[in-house]
């Protein structure tokens, strides 16, 4: 079985604008609603990536005591 993780696994992802159907919470266009969906993404991302090093710092700093 196949899963698909991103947009980038369906091969019509470059012709279709969004591929949600049906109106977005809040009244906010598609577009403007995905690209704010994208954003929170990466940096929800960003944040699991800093704590992982901030994690790995005290662990260092912990060992060398």
């Amino acid at each position: 079985m196949i899963a698909l993780k991103t947009m980038k696994h369906i091969a019509t992802s470059r012709t279709i604008p969004s591929f949600r159907s049906g109106n977005s919470p809040g009244g906010l266009s598609q577009k403007a609603y995905d690209k704010a969906r994208m954003a929170a993404g990466i940096a929800q991302l960003l944040a699991r990536k800093s704590h992982r090093r901030w994690l790995n710092l005290m662990y260092h700093n912990r060992a060398l005591r």
